[in-house]
């Protein structure tokens, strides 16, 4: 096999709290993380010379060591012995960046799916979610996906019930937010927001979407305060919504529908103000592989 092709689905954070800071500066959290129905798709190609290349078809998106699909090939190869081999990456970008869904740690695990495939190296599953910390804390989730509670760094991975089936609008505004700005401003507030992750653990146990979702929280939004999140948010509650939040850091918005045609309404509202709207479903799956 000298290629393979890819499926890396985004992610919801249904919770999210900031429990503590480690001595090396590394924050710890509490989050239930959900897959959804929205991929990147890269493909890893073997190459000839001792190149790592990446392309993408976003051009703000940086395609050098600082790309974490590149260290993921970088750790890969370090991690299993392999001397520096071609290889050619290829992502195509359908998951907005900065927007706290996990589409750099997706396509990083994606990489690492692909390598371990490509040079048969058969390495386990706990072993590719230690390389995949070294590259980036939600990169293990994505190598697994579905539903799964994190805590520590987001490398301790608990898998939970799964959301009942529904319907997800996800929104990213104009506005983007950076991962480390984010937590500077939670060590600046001191703020340590209560945490409902058990009752939504609770309730996805019992298969009770509308409990969960009441128990949905973000430490970020009462942190960063932006105002297009909180008119995102509007706009998805007055259009049935059970509950709308920000994923992650931000700023993408995404909102859980029992009727259909309520999210549709949502999307269309949304779309209107923001091109990089979707409308997905809880996916089970992490990295998937494709039939391009």
């Amino acid at each position: 096999m000298k290629s393979i092709t890819l499926l890396a689905p985004a992610k919801i954070n249904l919770s999210l709290s900031i429990t503590g800071r480690r001595p090396d500066g590394y924050h710890l959290i509490r989050s239930v993380m959900q897959a959804v129905t929205l991929f990147d798709t890269v493909k890893v190609t073997r190459a000839a010379g001792n190149e790592i290349s990446v392309r993408c078809d976003r051009p703000e998106i940086p395609c050098g060591k600082d790309n974490i699909a590149y260290r993921a090939a970088e750790q890969f190869f370090s991690a299993v012995g392999i001397p520096d081999s071609g290889l050619e990456i290829e992502i195509k970008k359908q998951i907005p960046s900065q927007a706290g869904l996990g589409g750099g740690s997706a396509d990083g695990a994606a990489v690492l799916v692909a390598l371990n495939r490509l040079f048969q190296a058969e390495l386990p599953a706990d072993r590719l979610q230690q390389i995949g910390l070294s590259v980036g804390a939600d990169v293990p989730f994505f190598l697994t996906g579905g539903t799964a509670l994190a805590e520590g760094i987001g490398e301790l991975l608990s898998p939970v019930c799964p959301l009942p089936d529904c319907n997800i609008v996800i929104s990213k505004p104009a506005v983007s937010v950076s991962t480390p700005a984010a937590y500077q401003a939670f060590d600046q507030s001191g703020c340590m927001a209560a945490d409902s992750s058990d009752a939504l653990i609770a309730a996805l146990s019992r298969k009770n979407l509308v409990t969960a979702a009441r128990n949905i929280h973000n430490i970020f939004e009462q942190l960063l305060s932006l105002p297009e999140v909180s008119a995102l948010k509007s706009i998805l509650l007055s259009n049935g919504a059970l509950q709308a939040a920000m994923s992650g850091s931000g700023s993408a918005v995404y909102a859980i529908f029992h009727d259909r045609r309520q999210a549709e309404k949502a999307f269309a509202a949304c779309r209107t103000l923001n091109s990089e709207t979707f409308l997905c479903r809880p996916y089970a799956a992490g990295i998937t592989e494709s039939e391009i």
